[in-house]
């Protein structure tokens, strides 16, 4: 998690301790955890944003920001295979189905986050777990292929249900 402070009350410890939850839970079940290619892509950017911020006025400093961030990916790769998730290829499809769903459009939901909740409509999910505000604004507005509701819950609603 990428976060300088909490949210919703919520400190950056509490926020780890829930998303830490979440994955032992999605490991410890027969839930199938999913999360698209471009995760790793979003938090390798969402880190060269920050070290670029904090490196102003400072000599190389895309050089020194590129350096910095770009083992992230790898981070969140070995996440992935620590928790047992699985990472689904963004495909046409996945674009396609993000065009199709104009009402992320109508709730300003930006290109990367339409592409994972595409990605979780196409791959039947019935949650996405969430901890911006936007996301969460989604919860049960749409249905995944199979016609079920999907729910967008925070770190601390998801892993109760889980």
């Amino acid at each position: 998690m990428l976060r300088r402070k909490g949210r919703r009350n919520r400190t950056i410890a509490q926020l780890y301790q829930d998303v830490t939850d979440c994955f032992d839970k999605i490991m410890r079940t027969p839930h199938i955890g999913i999360t698209s290619s471009l995760t790793p892509f979003e938090a390798e950017d969402a880190l060269f944003d920050e070290m670029s911020r904090s490196l102003k006025g400072k000599r190389d400093k895309r050089k020194k920001a590129v350096l910095g961030s770009s083992g992230i990916s790898n981070q969140v790769l070995l996440i992935k295979q620590f928790y047992k998730l699985h990472m689904v290829d963004l495909r046409e499809q996945e674009f396609i189905e993000k065009n199709r769903q104009i009402n992320l459009q109508f709730n300003g939901i930006e290109a990367g986050d339409s592409l994972h909740m595409a990605t979780a409509i196409l791959n039947n999910a019935d949650l996405v777990i969430s901890t911006d505000k936007h996301m969460l604004s989604l919860n049960n507005n749409f249905r995944n292929s199979a016609g079920n509701i999907i729910q967008c819950l925070d770190t601390d609603g998801a892993k109760l249900i889980l």
